[in-house]
């Protein structure tokens, strides 16, 4: 559940147009591929960031990586808890 302050919206305004699009559809990739609803919510978010609001020219390395290895670790993590588990 985000929580004000932990919910991803600051690590956005630190990226480009043609980072968000790169999270965008690295997001959907994860939903492609483990069918998980979560990253819909994360692809909806970056595609409202991206196409709203102002975006900096220069971009942010070290934040691209940081935000694209916590998705590859929430896909890990969802890969690892078995299915009955996430029903509930």
């Amino acid at each position: 559940m985000p929580v004000l302050g932990l919910d991803g919206a600051q690590a956005t305004h630190a990226l480009n147009r043609m980072q968000r699009g790169l999270i965008l559809a690295a997001a959907i990739l994860f939903f492609v591929f483990l069918h998980e609803g979560v990253f819909l919510f994360i692809a909806a978010g970056m595609a409202w960031r991206l196409f709203t609001g102002a975006a900096p020219e220069s971009r942010s390395s070290a934040t691209m990586i940081r935000y694209t290895l916590l998705l590859f670790l929430l896909g890990a993590l969802m890969g690892l808890v078995p299915e009955t588990m996430r029903r509930f």
